[in-house]
This record gives C-alpha cells, sequence and structure tokens, in this order.
C-alpha cells in the first residue's frame, strides 16, 4: 500500500541434508548387534522401527485391547503435534511394551531412563 518503499531480501542458509534412514544391512546389524546388556534393546529398537512411533510414546502410552485388536493409545500431551494418536499392535509389541513399561516404573518413571535407550542406540 504504499508504506514499505523497500523489503530487505534475507537469504537463509539451508544445508543439504543426506536422509536419515537406515538401509537395510544398517538395520539388520543394529538387530543382530552382540554388545547388548540385555535382549530389550533389539526387541525395543525393532517395535520402534516397525510402528514409528517416537521413543516417549512407548513409555507413555496406554494399552489396551479389543475384538478389534492390540491398540497403544498415546495421549496427547505426550505426542509431537499435541494430538493424540492410536498405534496398532501385535502380540510381540504389545510384549514389549509391557515389558518397557515395568522397567520404567520399576526405575521411579525419570526421563533419564527413557534417554538411555535413545544413548543406547546411537552408540550402536
Amino acid at each position: 500500500m504504499g508504506h514499505i518503499d523497500r523489503v530487505p531480501l534475507i537469504e537463509l542458509y539451508r544445508p543439504i541434508l543426506k536422509d536419515k534412514w537406515l538401509t537395510e544391512s544398517e538395520y539388520e546389524a543394529i538387530l543382530n548387534y552382540e554388545g547388548y546388556t540385555s535382549n530389550r534393546f533389539p526387541k525395543m529398537f525393532k517395535l520402534y522401527a516397525e510402528t514409528g512411533m517416537r521413543l516417549s510414546e512407548g513409555f507413555n502410552g496406554i494399552l489396551t485391547e479389543d475384538e478389534n485388536g492390540i491398540w497403544l493409545s498415546i495421549p496427547n500431551q505426550f505426542s509431537k503435534n499435541g494430538k493424540g494418536r492410536t498405534i496398532s499392535l501385535n502380540e510381540e509389541q504389545r510384549d514389549i511394551i509391557r515389558l518397557i513399561q515395568a522397567l520404567w516404573i520399576d526405575n521411579d518413571c525419570t526421563q533419564d531412563h527413557i534417554k538411555y535407550y535413545s544413548r543406547i542406540f546411537a552408540k550402536v
């Protein structure tokens, strides 16, 4: 409307990032790594790869079962975008969720426990 005579041009630096996806051989190497201190780690990493859930969602989700299947409900406050969602699980995945949630509760439910899995994954 004539109030601004010149608009400055600001160029943003946008580096080109390589894909962060694991190759099939990298994924197999993670699952078959022999240095794990517990067999829960490869099981958990497989669960997260198969479902696409975020790290904290497995700990904070609510397990339910009905005639239609097994579900992990993610409450609004624990989803990245603030919108809850539901993830369909099979029996193996349900058992892993039960295991990690039990371990989390037994270890006083701290964020450090959740971050521990991320550190193990980064090391592998």
